[in-house]
Order: C-alpha cells, then sequence, then structure tokens
C-alpha cells in the first residue's frame, strides 16, 4: 500500500497526543479513520508503531525512530507547498526591470519601497537604459518589463501608457534664458551653445535644436555641464523635476513636444505571479501619488483607480 500524507499526520499527531480520540479532534477526522491510517501505516511498513494497553498508549522502539523521520516529511511537504503558494501569489521570486533614467529616478523608489514591503522575499534587479536598448533585451527574454519611450518595432511588445511629460528648457540660473519667467520659444534658444542628452537624435527635437557641442549620456554628466554654465539642454519634464542648486527649467512652446511612458512586455509571454504584483503595485502607488507627480508639464496616463 502507498503511504500518504494523511497516514504520516495521524501518525505523528496520535504520537503527540498519546490518544486516537484527541488526534481525531485535533486533525477533525473520525476516531475510527485515524484507528484505520494507523494500521494502514504499520501494515505497509511492517512494524506497529504504538504499544497499545487498556490504560495507555506509548511509541514502539521502531515508532520512536520514524517518528522524527515523519515530522521531517510533513514539514519538507508543507514548506514546499508554502513556497509554491508564495511564488503563485508574487510573494517570492525574481523580476528583472530596465527603465529610462528619469522614471528610474523619480519615481521608482517609492515603487520598489511599497512593494519590497509588501515581498520581502522577491529579489529584484532594475537597470537604466535608453528605449532602445531596453527593447531589445526584452525581445531577448533577459528582462521582464521595461520603462520605454518609443514604440518602435511594435509586432512583438505591447505598450501600456504610463505617462506623459513636456520637452522643457535646462539652464545655469546666470544663463540669460534664466531671466524668463514664462515659456520660451523654441528659436530664443538658437543663438546659445546646446548639450545634447539624448533628444537631439529625435526628429522634431533635432530639427528645432540643431546641433549640440557638447553630448552626455547620463543625466549626472549632463547636470555637471549645466551647473558649469557650458550651455543649455532639453530634457523631459519628470527629469527635471528634481534639478541640483543653480539650475533652473523652462518650458517651451511652438511647438509644445511631449514625451510619454510605456510600461513595455513582451506579447506572447506569461508574466510570473511577482511580476503581475509589481505591475499592480506600481499602479496603485501611482495612482495614489497622483497629485504629487501631476503638474502642469507632467500627466499620469493611467485609469484612477
Amino acid at each position: 500500500m502507498r503511504i500518504t500524507l494523511e497516514h504520516l499526520r495521524a501518525f505523528v499527531t496520535v504520537a503527540d497526543l498519546y490518544s486516537f480520540k484527541l488526534a481525531a479532534r485535533s486533525l477533525s477526522r473520525t476516531q475510527p479513520a485515524i484507528t484505520f491510517a494507523i494500521k494502514k501505516l504499520e501494515d505497509s511498513i511492517g512494524f506497529r508503531l504504538f504499544q497499545r494497553t487498556t490504560r495507555k498508549m506509548r511509541l514502539t522502539a521502531e515508532g520512536e525512530r520514524f517518528l522524527p523521520i515523519a515530522r521531517r516529511l510533513i514539514r519538507d511537504f508543507d514548506m514546499a507547498l508554502e513556497d509554491l503558494s508564495a511564488l503563485a501569489e508574487g510573494r517570492t521570486g525574481h523580476i528583472s526591470i530596465a527603465s529610462v533614467p528619469s522614471f528610474s529616478t523619480e519615481l521608482m523608489p517609492s515603487i520598489l519601497r511599497e512593494y519590497c514591503d509588501q515581498n520581502p522575499s522577491v529579489a529584484i534587479r532594475v537597470s537604466d537604459g535608453n528605449s532602445s536598448d531596453i527593447k531589445s533585451q526584452l525581445l531577448r527574454n533577459e528582462i521582464d518589463l521595461g520603462l520605454v519611450s518609443s514604440r518602435r518595432f511594435t509586432d512583438q511588445l505591447v505598450f501600456e501608457p504610463i505617462l506623459q511629460d513636456e520637452i522643457m528648457m535646462l539652464c545655469h540660473r546666470d544663463h540669460p534664458l534664466a531671466q524668463s519667467t514664462g515659456a520660451l520659444e523654441w528659436q530664443q534658444l538658437e543663438p546659445y551653445p546646446k548639450i545634447d542628452a539624448g533628444l537631439h537624435g529625435s526628429g522634431s527635437a533635432r530639427d528645432l535644436l540643431g546641433s549640440a557641442r557638447l553630448e552626455c549620456s547620463t543625466t549626472t554628466s549632463l547636470f555637471a555641464m549645466l551647473r558649469f554654465n557650458l550651455g543649455l539642454a532639453v530634457l523631459p519634464a519628470l527629469a527635471a523635476r528634481s534639478l541640483p542648486p543653480n539650475l533652473i527649467a523652462r518650458p517651451l512652446e511652438g511647438p509644445t513636444l511631449q514625451r510619454t511612458i510605456y510600461l513595455a512586455k513582451r506579447r506572447d509571454w506569461t508574466l510570473s505571479a511577482a511580476a503581475e504584483t509589481f505591475i499592480d503595485d506600481a499602479y496603485k502607488v501611482l495612482e495614489k501619488q497622483r497629485t504629487e507627480i501631476e503638474t502642469p508639464h507632467i500627466r499620469l496616463c493611467i485609469e484612477p483607480i
């Protein structure tokens, strides 16, 4: 006969309580069912587990040796089920996320704080990158989720709009354009040296800005150049939300350029429960912070929860 987990639980419970009646009550079974389970277990292993008298019951020598083994088997099984349940519910596992830098620095920390507090057993890897590289990582199955600002080559990817912000001008407070308190026209930027922070590669911005004297691959280096008043730059409003001292941002109009940040996923891929839970929690955090995030130049695209 095959030994089942019910047989082992019956044996351990009877051994703990020294009573078939109490064991039956503890396991919500009838006493005959517990007696039958112990008998079948003894028949299967070929020796008696209990010595029974009219007055008391105790484990046999074989029962004493088998008891810790039975406890371990039950514990291992219960732990395995708990691990599977946690994995299914998204409470454990691994998530790999790549994000455009502005979202990563401005919004991701609060999302991760909330998610990590609720899911301490989930390991998360976050990396920065440009949209093209992030989409390539998604297509190569190197990451689970991407936050990008472009939807090109969409056949294998799904995009959900998260946030939209305007392109703004950044410069040192001693720069001549810093003296303006309102919106600037793009043509007002023309006479001044420019620092390319990545937007010169896009068609509309390139046509409006012209060539740049300096190029920076990160906002860290860009802000350093701006602090030395080496030129002006244009960045999305989200990236300009937390500027270092001595730097200012001004809106641009005529035309007003906008950027959209999308949550990108592979189309034919089922996300893990941990990743699905992360998305749900991220939307909840963003909705909770909507009034703090949104400005005249930044707008959340997610529907109110």
